[in-house]
């Protein structure tokens, strides 16, 4: 039976605020950080990049461990990494010049910090076994409003002082969000309870959808293997590589935030305010997903969430002030807010469960692709062209990829 005790649920948003944070502080601000130091765009995308690939390679081994050994827990896991993350930032500070070692530190402060974010996600599933009653999208809220503030507060206090603020936040953010998990620890007594690896759980409990709400097709569905899934599946591939798309435009507008603020006459206390502008306009969609799914279907959700898209990136393209700059974030209510819970929604009723572990996995990965293309793609081409050119890029792209989604999405049976 489930416990109605919301003591836990305050903790873990206490956590998802502190650790939002954590990633505003260490990772938001990188750009803002390197560009003083003499790093190119292009060193910028490429240090991006490589912790992009670094955390795509290790999420799923540190997950498999936490399955398979039962003193692996995901308690554990999440402080190491945050240590680990303080640990570089404080390298960052010592480190005299931007040289390889320095590159290699930072990319590793940002993979580490970043790398958690299906581990956190997942101690809402582990409360769930544990009886308590857990609001999934109200628990994240606590984390955009947290990224919202902090990433105000920082662009002040860099113009203020220097990038070195950076470093210094994100060690004081780490120990913060380390001091949030204590008390959330919870002990297992078979280790397959405490399952990471199993994306469909992990991602249903991000989209606050309950396993009362099950896919359409037969759960008995044996598995197929990667390939042919994907051959069998042609039009959930169109859906991919439209994922990939937009989130290749989205990645370039969050990760060469700053770039694009100076290009219009702004720095970093500008970045900072339209940061936070973002994230405050997450809220409502996130927290309100079940609700919008009551009135219209997921697929229309979204084709919304592929215009909102869209229009972010042709008004990121048309800003040429500061102000515009901010006005050009309006649209991530409709955008990122509503297409991350859609997306999981949508593939776990579209698929039956032995294969939507693997089909859930496979929009996470589009997602880093498209990240790690905007990163390597998106540095050199502002180096070679300029920012509004690059701008005019990944409108263009954006507009592929919203197209592709408003074809390839299918009409799931039925509504929430």
């Amino acid at each position: 039976m489930t416990k109605k005790i919301v003591h836990p649920q305050l903790k873990y948003s206490i956590m998802n605020a502190l650790y939002w944070i954590a990633v505003c502080a260490v990772a938001g601000f990188i750009s803002a950080f390197m560009v003083p130091k003499g790093y190119s765009n292009s060193t910028i995308g490429l240090i991006v990049a490589a912790s992009n690939i670094f955390n795509m390679l290790i999420q799923p081994v540190v997950a498999a461990a936490i399955d398979k050994y039962k003193r692996i827990t995901l308690h554990l896991v999440i402080v190491l990494f945050t240590l680990l993350s303080a640990f570089f930032c404080i390298i960052m500070m010592i480190l005299p010049k931007a040289d390889v070692l320095m590159a290699v530190v930072i990319t590793l402060a940002v993979a580490l910090i970043n790398i958690q974010q299906p581990f956190i996600n997942a101690v809402s599933v582990e409360l769930e076994d544990a009886g308590y009653r857990m609001n999934f999208g109200l628990c994240r809220a606590f984390g955009s409003f947290g990224y919202a503030i902090v990433s105000t507060v920082m662009g002040f206090l860099i113009v203020r002082f220097s990038e070195m603020v950076i470093p210094v936040t994100g060690i004081l953010c780490c120990i913060l969000f380390i001091v949030s998990t204590l008390p959330l620890r919870i002990q297992h007594d078979e280790p397959e309870e405490n399952s990471v690896s199993s994306g469909a759980s992990v991602d249903q409990a991000s989209a606050g959808i309950q396993d009362s709400d099950p896919a359409p097709q037969a759960q008995t569905t044996e598995a197929h293997s990667l390939i042919a899934f994907l051959f069998s599946n042609r039009r959930f591939l169109l859906f991919l590589l439209s994922v990939t798309c937009l989130f290749t435009s989205h990645c370039f507008t969050t990760g060469y935030l700053y770039q694009i603020a100076c290009d219009v006459g702004g720095d970093s206390s500008s970045m900072g305010i339209a940061g936070s502008i973002a994230a405050m306009l997450e809220l409502p969609g996130m927290m309100l997903f079940s609700w919008l799914l009551t009135k219209a279907s997921c697929r229309t959700l979204l084709r919304i969430s592929g215009i909102g898209f869209f229009l972010r990136f042709l008004c990121f393209f048309l800003a040429d002030s500061v102000p515009a700059l901010y006005l050009a974030q309006l649209p991530q209510a409709v955008s990122y807010a509503i297409f991350i819970p859609a997306s999981v929604h949508y593939v776990s009723r579209l698929f039956s469960k032995a294969d939507m572990a693997k089909a859930q996995s496979l929009v996470t990965t589009a997602c880093t692709i498209g990240g790690i293309i905007a990163s390597v793609a998106g540095g050199r081409l502002i180096d070679m062209a300029g920012v509004h050119f690059s701008e005019l890029c990944i409108t263009i792209l954006g507009a592929c990829g919203a197209l592709l989604l408003f074809f390839s999405a299918e009409n799931i049976s039925g509504r929430a």
